[in-house]
């Protein structure tokens, strides 16, 4: 939840033998119980390592202000970055390592590698309906999908933010992105390649906040990977979205189908942050401009999606 950085009042490279040093505590703004009236946002960093600009095009604006976007530092460190900047497009400079082939692995990792795995492509067993528990149920009257695979081919795995109380609470940034990956499409590396995926490869550590949610994270690092709801789709796992490494950026777009038309769970818990009203104003403008409504429309009509998620 902290970041602590020493900073020489006199500057990092000072002689001046009477020079002090500062602490800085950098806080997340998720595990304050308030950011409205606290927090002032003001700008994005390090644009250019997400390749496509990752979230930060769905947050240009939060209530009140504009938001600079930077593709390192600040502005007299780096360029200045628009809405719609990818690494390979025209509106910069910059040049992309991207080769254009379709890898069929995805690579995820912490920051200090200690949990590192694959994601492979969806297959067969995949698109299961049955590894959602609940839909096994009398009273299930939902459409029995897979609704972990999206797009028209149903080649991509879904991908949505969420801003409860439990995922802020636990990761300590107002909203989480998640993607939901049948657990046999994850394979550990490193130490524990060739083993199937857990809840205890590599050096990942769990809490249990209940008896349904099982959250997975670094134990060395910190980062926060997984999130396995027991009783409902254990073989199903949320995975943190900010894990995975592709070629094509951040949003990883030649895997991953980000629902767009919605955060989860924003009518019960959003309200009054305002980066969770900024990133719903921005995914309005986004569907608007892409036509991601309507292709959102269908599919859920189509999967039942909505209710699904928030059940």
């Amino acid at each position: 939840m902290f970041s602590e950085r020493h900073k020489s009042k006199s500057g990092p490279d000072s002689e001046d033998s009477g020079a002090t040093e500062t602490n800085i505590v950098f806080v997340k703004s998720g595990a304050l119980e308030k950011t409205e009236g606290v927090v002032r946002y003001e700008t994005q960093l390090c644009i250019g390592d997400t390749k496509d600009g990752g979230v930060s095009d769905w947050i240009s604006e939060v209530p009140g202000a504009s938001m600079t976007k930077w593709w390192k530092g600040m502005a007299e460190k780096s360029e200045q970055v628009p809405v719609g900047w990818r690494v390979d497009g025209p509106s910069t400079t910059l040049k992309s390592s991207y080769s254009g082939h379709k890898a069929e692995k995805l690579h995820g990792s912490c920051k200090c590698g200690g949990v590192s795995f694959l994601i492979t492509r969806p297959d067969a067993k995949s698109a299961d309906w049955s590894l959602d528990l609940r839909q096994h149920k009398p009273e299930y009257k939902k459409p029995k999908e897979p609704w972990w695979l999206s797009g028209p081919d149903k080649d991509k795995y879904t991908t949505n933010c969420c801003c409860c109380d439990s995922c802020r609470y636990a990761s300590g940034v107002d909203f989480v992105s998640w993607t939901f990956v049948p657990s046999h499409n994850i394979r550990p590396t490193g130490d524990a390649e060739g083993q199937d995926w857990s809840t205890s490869f590599g050096t990942l550590k769990t809490y249990a906040s209940s008896e349904r949610s099982e959250w997975c994270f670094c134990g060395t690092c910190g980062a926060m990977c997984f999130l396995k709801l027991n009783g409902e789709r254990p073989d199903v796992v949320d995975v943190a979205t900010g894990l995975l490494w592709s070629e094509k950026g951040a949003r990883a777009e030649d895997w991953l189908w980000f629902l767009t038309e919605k955060i989860s769970f924003e009518n019960m818990f959003g309200g009054g942050r305002p980066l969770v009203e900024a990133l719903k104003s921005g995914l309005k403008r986004w569907n608007e401009v892409h036509g991601a409504k309507e292709q959102f429309d269908q599919k859920a009509q189509h999967l039942g999606y909505k209710m699904a998620l928030e059940d």
